[in-house]
């Protein structure tokens, strides 16, 4: 449902699963992440991708910059890659639509790797294409994933080149596979402990807006990271899932808004229209304190703040992955979308975003 998406990501199921990882842990480590000093950091437009005549974009589904500082751009639509200079000028594009050696059937997410080569997730293939700067094909992995998914999700490779993403046949798995895409490892996914506020509805089920959940994003060095939306607590997990550390990072509850109220109500329509009558006292009174979040390169954690509706992707706050204490507050001019997961390199940020009419482009934002 439209409303729901705009306010919250629907939260993972998971199951339980064996698993084995080399990382060992530690007991749980619990703290609260209180700031001591925290900077204000202002994202200020440099470059616009996309918003030309001809260069239109469909859809967004990743991005990557190469060692070159070229900007890869996959286009989920038109299920091909267009690569721009760092100035945003089109060199050329890559991939096409279809099963042949470096066609893309269901491209998922774009991966830069130290080497020069770019990882193209394609589970609509079940491989990995892997490319050169120039966008030449370099070689295809197969590897059995089991698990579709018409959205980018949580993916990275770690320090000694193995994939981890989403696996299962279900999306509700942890896995990680070797450099030769053989898998190693799997676990579940982490998931909320409480039972999810959901309204069952035909064909499925809706989460209520505004209720907390749990997402996750895994970390190149072997961990992963877990934020609880409502409480702001993040945790740092093995790969087999034991908490190595959480904290609480302290933050104003604040109430819903007019305006949260308003999609709420759209919300409840839409059920209404669904033939599914809801009790609105079921939505929560306070806002969650975060709607998403990633892992940057540095290892610091960027969470997407919950502020207002028409301001979503505005402000993230940057949080040190070590101390769990908030180091900085990200104001962006314009709104970041938390899909495709952003791009952070030096003192930018590459992002997508929509303009005022809904159509998506690529940002080049400067650090102020």
């Amino acid at each position: 449902m439209r409303s729901a998406a705009a306010i919250t990501i629907l939260a993972l199921a998971a199951c339980a699963a064996p698993a084995t990882d080399e990382t060992a842990s530690t007991p749980e480590a619990v703290a609260r992440g209180a700031a001591s000093s925290v900077d204000t950091m202002y994202l200020a437009e440099e470059l616009r991708i996309g918003a030309t005549d001809g260069d239109e974009l469909g859809s967004i589904a990743g991005l990557a910059v190469d060692v070159a500082g070229h900007v890869w751009v996959l286009d989920g639509k038109s299920r091909h890659i267009r690569i721009y200079s760092a100035e945003g000028t089109l060199i050329r594009t890559a991939g096409r639509p279809g099963a042949g050696p470096g066609e893309l059937a269901q491209p998922a997410a774009l991966l830069a790797r130290p080497d020069g080569t770019i990882w193209i997730d394609d589970p609509g293939n079940a491989r990995m294409v892997v490319m050169d700067t120039s966008g030449r094909l370099v070689t295809n992995h197969a590897f059995a994933r089991g698990c579709m998914q018409a959205r980018p999700w949580p993916a990275t490779v770690d320090r000694l080149g193995r994939f981890v993403g989403l696996g299962g046949a279900d999306c509700d798995m942890v896995v990680r596979w070797d450099s030769t895409f053989h898998e190693v490892t799997r676990a579940s996914a982490p998931r909320d402990p409480r039972p999810p506020r959901e309204i069952r509805m035909p064909g499925g089920s809706a989460t209520v807006p505004f209720t907390g959940e749990v997402l996750w994003h895994p970390a190149a060095d072997t961990t992963i990271w877990a934020l609880q939306t409502d409480r702001y607590r993040l945790s740092r997990l093995s790969l087999a899932g034991d908490t190595i550390r959480s904290a609480e990072i302290p933050f104003e509850r604040t109430r819903l808004s007019e305006a949260d109220r308003a999609l709420a109500d759209e919300f409840f329509e839409e059920l209404k229209q669904e033939g599914v009558v809801a009790d609105r006292s079921i939505l929560p009174r306070d806002k969650p304190a975060a709607v998403s979040f990633f892992v940057a390169p540095d290892g610091t954690l960027w969470v997407e703040r919950y502020t207002e509706p028409d301001q979503l992707g505005r402000r993230w706050d940057i949080v040190d992955s070590a101390s769990l204490r908030t180091r900085a507050v990200v104001m962006s001019a314009v709104p970041i979308s938390r899909f495709p997961v952003p791009v952070v390199r030096g003192n930018r940020v590459i992002a997508a975003t929509v303009d005022s009419l809904g159509a998506p482009h690529v940002v080049v934002l400067r650090r102020q």
